[in-house]
């Protein structure tokens, strides 16, 4: 089993706050692909929130996994 943040899709109502919890034993990021806010580093345990406040598909990755660790937000109205 592989130590990281849980990425995938996820599908939420704009307005929805989204949290990651890292559970890697080393560094993970939350990073989107066009822009916009960035998680920065994070080791076990520490956590990044953010409100999605319009309606799109928002890929985001990991810096130090950029290919296996993906994952998308779908907002919604």
């Amino acid at each position: 089993m592989r130590d990281q943040i849980t990425y995938g899709t996820l599908e939420v109502k704009v307005g929805t706050k989204v949290t990651w919890t890292s559970q890697c034993f080393g560094l993970c990021t939350v990073t989107f692909r066009n822009g916009g806010p960035d998680s920065g580093p994070m080791s076990k345990g520490e956590t990044f929130t953010l409100t999605f406040d319009v309606p799109g598909s928002f890929q985001y990755y990991c810096q130090f996994d950029p290919t296996e660790m993906v994952g998308t937000i779908i907002v919604t109205n």
